[in-house]
């Protein structure tokens, strides 16, 4: 892997951590603790390193094996995760708002993937 790979996975972590203090404000209904912000960051940031690492990293090779780097191809790479949720929730759990969790699923990993690319072309030229 080269340097501007990792660039971009970092990246995603960081968009990914940054997303985390996003819900937690959605879901909490007063200003959490600092404590909570950094626990709830970095597990929001190791998810979407887990995913980029198993989903994102072998999509990437794939697409740039077929030349396909263009930003729509990374945006449903990063929105095909998120399905997880609706089988999850047709599997037994529960979920508050099933079409709200979801779109914010979407929603984090689009902007991962955006992180991603953005990073990666930045850093490969």
């Amino acid at each position: 892997m080269n340097r501007s790979v990792l660039f971009a996975v970092l990246a995603s972590f960081i968009t990914g951590a940054l997303n985390s203090i996003v819900y937690l404000f959605w879901i909490a209904n007063s200003l959490p603790e600092i404590g909570s912000l950094v626990v709830l960051c970095l597990v929001g940031g190791t998810v979407v390193l887990g995913f980029v690492i198993v989903w994102g990293l072998p999509m990437h090779f794939l697409l740039k094996r077929y030349n396909k780097i263009s930003v729509k191809w990374y945006v449903l790479i990063g929105a095909i995760p998120a399905l997880v949720i609706p089988i999850d929730s047709y599997l037994g759990a529960y979920y508050s708002n099933l079409i709200a969790h979801t779109l914010f699923a979407v929603y984090v990993g689009v902007a991962a993937s955006l992180a991603f690319v953005f990073e990666y072309r930045r850093n490969s030229t």
